[in-house]
């Protein structure tokens, strides 16, 4: 009973929470591959459906990946488990704090263009995709944009050690996104402007901010405890 209970606690709990406390992320950066996929009349909903299926498809495969590397990171360096979760809950918790600040200006020139120009081969291939193999094609090409989230909840996967753990935390995180991209490829982006973009951003950053502390606590006391790292607090 110990191992599933473990990996309830360690992987689908946090992966769902970065998954929707990331949804104004997602929002911004995969609404219009939703909204694609979202259009064919009465087969909308099919296609949303294949077109997440994808994408969540992409995230275990990525976490099964990077469970499979941080088995062997961990089998090689003692503690490694716990300095990846204190990681990967600082940069939570600095997250958090980014979306409860208001929104920098989009400027068209400096970072946020080149940076558009660095992706636009990546959204052309996307594009490419679906004209071959439909919406499934697209979200699962889509999971595989440069994402700074995607990448810390793969670290997080990576942490917990074996490919089952990452798969599921990355199958959690796939859930995560699923409301808001479901929302915008169903209803557009006006779903998203009625219930508020501050007031997501707002959900989000103290989503995220629970999900960094907690990382950040769970972290400290594994590496606490690991006699080999510290050792407990008190001895007698």
């Amino acid at each position: 009973m110990e191992g599933p209970e473990l990996m309830w606690t360690d992987a689908v709990v946090p992966g769902f929470l970065i998954g929707i406390a990331s949804s104004a992320h997602c929002a911004g950066m995969c609404g219009a591959f939703a909204l694609r996929a979202g259009t064919g009349g009465r087969r909308a909903p099919w296609r949303m459906f294949l077109y997440l299926s994808g994408k969540t498809f992409t995230y275990v495969f990525l976490g099964a990946l990077a469970g499979l590397a941080g088995a062997r990171v961990v089998d090689s360096f003692t503690g490694v488990q716990g300095w990846l979760g204190l990681v990967v809950g600082a940069v939570l918790l600095l997250a958090g704090v980014r979306l409860l600040r208001p929104p920098a200006p989009i400027r068209a020139s400096g970072a946020g263009a080149w940076i558009g120009r660095l992706l636009e081969p990546a959204f052309r291939y996307a594009h490419s995709a679906e004209a071959a193999g439909g919406p499934f094609a697209l979200g699962a090409v889509t999971g595989m944009l440069p994402c700074g989230i995607v990448y810390v909840a793969a670290i997080q996967g990576a942490g917990l050690g074996t490919p089952l753990g990452g798969a599921l935390l990355m199958a959690a995180f796939g859930l995560g996104t699923l409301p808001v991209l479901a929302a915008i490829g169903l209803l557009g982006h006006g779903a998203v402007a009625r219930f508020g973009a501050r007031r997501l951003r707002t959900t989000g950053g103290i989503l995220l901010l629970a999900a960094g502390a907690t990382g950040v606590f769970r972290a400290l006391m594994q590496l606490l405890a690991d006699p080999a790292v510290g050792g407990p607090l008190c001895c007698h």
